[in-house]
């Protein structure tokens, strides 16, 4: 009797999770008519393997769910750094236009160069035209950025044509050489290292006058409407250059002694 009733408990054990099972034997059935625990170590072993599955299955349905895994963006991911990360400047998947724009304190460095063009006059189709110039030799050399050319004339400064330029704290590089940590620096006349790498990122080494009619902090020097070649549209009058290989002042305002009739100049073209 005892054995029918141990297997078929046993057997009950099987699909009965975590329960203690108990019976009375009988008195006069050769055991002492106490309670008899009939749990097995057989049936333990079965409800933690079971428990191991079920809690298996559950834990990759969890990474499923939460799509981390192989390819998937998580913190340690490819946005970790979005201070000084060129891909992630600022803000995840903001990435600076030119391959040599840094990234600092979460804003991308403005690139700036001179043309690799050295025979122009004051014939450049306004501050507009100068512009274009500027856009046209940047999209041929591959860069991306937007640039505008470093003249200005009366009620058209420079600086109005830059205004993220003067206010973001992006630092003013020259394919990469940094020229000032910020506009405000490059305003103040002194900079870290001459602009004479052109679009292309050549070394400028022959006519090293830019024309501009610009002092450092991106104002017209002469605002006459006959001054600056007529506003950058004749090739009669007087210019106001810079000195492609200063690091002062006079890297945009030499003096306004050159004539707007000599092929001799270059552009200062800056991204926005």
């Amino acid at each position: 009797m005892r054995g029918f009733v141990l297997a078929s408990l046993v057997a009950l054990s099987a699909t009965t999770s975590g329960c203690l099972l108990l019976y009375r034997e009988p008195e006069g059935s050769g055991g002492a008519g106490g309670v008899v625990n009939v749990t097995t170590a057989e049936t333990t072993a079965e409800t933690t393997a079971a428990s191991s599955s079920t809690s298996g299955s559950t834990s990759a349905a969890s990474s499923s769910d939460t799509g981390v895994g192989v390819g998937s963006s998580t913190s340690t991911g490819g946005c970790a750094n979005t201070l000084t990360d060129r891909k992630n400047c600022g803000m995840c998947g903001h990435e600076c236009p030119e391959l040599t724009d840094g990234c600092s304190n979460g804003v991308c460095d403005h690139n700036v160069f001179v043309t690799s063009i050295g025979n122009l006059d004051g014939t450049l189709g306004g501050t507009a035209g100068a512009d274009a110039t500027c856009q046209k030799l940047a999209t041929v050399a591959g860069l991306y950025g937007q640039y505008v050319a470093w003249v200005s004339v009366a009620n058209d400064d420079v600086v109005s044509r830059l205004v993220a330029t003067k206010t973001d704290g992006g630092r003013i590089v020259n394919h990469g050489k940094i020229i000032a940590a910020d506009f405000a620096t490059l305003s103040s006349g002194a900079l870290q290292n001459p602009i004479e790498i052109d679009e292309s990122g050549n070394l400028v080494t022959s006519q090293k006058q830019a024309i501009t009619n610009t002092d450092p902090s991106g104002h017209a020097v002469k605002t006459a409407a006959t001054d600056a070649c007529t506003g950058f549209t004749k090739s009669s009058g007087l210019a106001c250059a810079g000195l492609l290989v200063s690091t002062a002042q006079n890297w945009t305002d030499l003096h306004c002694a050159w004539g707007c009739g000599a092929k001799i100049y270059h552009l200062y073209c800056i991204e926005k």
